[in-house]
């Protein structure tokens, strides 16, 4: 996107956010129970980049997503770091199978993950398909006008019907 002298570009400040700090074993591991937990935060900034496709309007929004993940990792390393330890150790040591980041051989210590989750955040983990699933997102986000980006005709063209 290329921009021009007259159009708005955020600041460093606005578009520097602290990153999540994990390995990908742990993302992973996390990742359903984390898509699940900051669920409506992910759906507002889909929504607005899609909307709006400007991802300038969805730095607030994006900020949102990320806060939330830190949140979600401070909570589960205060509640459930045991669990969460065993099950990403478990991803992590492959000699039992040759696909790494492989589920199998893992599941008891995910159940354990799970259940950690579902008595300290009342959450249960997502169903396979869950977020493949159409949903219609309440939102505050004012609806976008269909004709953003399209170029508005500098004059009039009049057709006249053909012989």
């Amino acid at each position: 996107m290329a921009a021009h002298g007259d159009e708005y570009l955020p600041t460093w400040e606005e578009v520097t956010v602290p990153e999540l700090k994990v390995t990908s074993i742990a993302l992973r591991a996390i990742a359903t129970q984390m898509g699940k937990y900051c669920d409506e935060p992910s759906k507002e900034f889909m929504l607005c980049r899609t909307e709006t496709g400007d991802p300038r309007k969805c730095l607030k929004a994006g900020r949102d997503v990320t806060r939330c993940g830190h949140e979600f990792l401070i909570k589960v390393k205060e509640r459930c770091a045991n669990q969460f330890q065993e099950y990403t150790d478990c991803l992590d040591y492959v000699p039992h199978r040759q696909l790494k980041f492989s589920f199998f051989g893992c599941k008891k210590l995910m159940k354990a993950f799970d259940q950690c989750i579902l008595e300290n955040f009342n959450q249960t983990a997502p169903e396979v398909g869950y977020f493949s699933r159409v949903r219609v997102q309440s939102t505050s986000q004012p609806r976008p006008d269909p004709l953003q980006g399209q170029p508005k005709p500098s004059e009039e063209i009049r057709l006249e019907p053909g012989e």
